[in-house]
């Protein structure tokens, strides 16, 4: 009974994983410095590739994630607190008055929540 409860709670902890398939270059070591003093082509596309993948997995399981439905009436308040959420563990603090006004009221203008691809991100 115990490994059957371990293979539950397993798996469960491993439903809630995302796991990204983007391939990474190898850091540089120029200038003396591990990741040197500035940012490759290849670096930038793989970070690009790597954000849109992630996205992409997020609206994929957006229902599930905020634990609301699209129908839901409450639906606007759900999204602003859940990318709230998102944004202050992606910065690991609070949101100030300008990071809240760039990436929560600015972006709530938008309702779409579409897979993103790489054109979308150069228009």
């Amino acid at each position: 009974m115990a490994c059957d409860l371990l293979t539950l709670s397993l798996a469960a902890a491993w439903a809630k994983v995302a796991i990204l398939s983007t391939h990474f270059p190898a850091d540089d070591a120029s200038e003396g410095f591990e990741r040197g003093t500035g940012i490759s082509k290849a670096w930038q596309e793989a970070s690009s590739a790597a954000a849109i993948e992630a996205a992409n997995q997020i609206i994929a399981r957006l229902n599930e994630l905020t634990k609301s439905k699209e129908s839901a009436p409450h639906r606007k308040e759900v999204l602003k607190k859940f990318v709230t959420n998102f944004a202050e563990r992606a910065f690991r603090r609070p949101l100030d008055d300008g990071l809240r006004s760039h990436y929560i009221d600015r972006r709530r203008r938008s309702t779409s929540c579409r897979p993103l691809d790489s054109e979308y991100l150069r228009r």
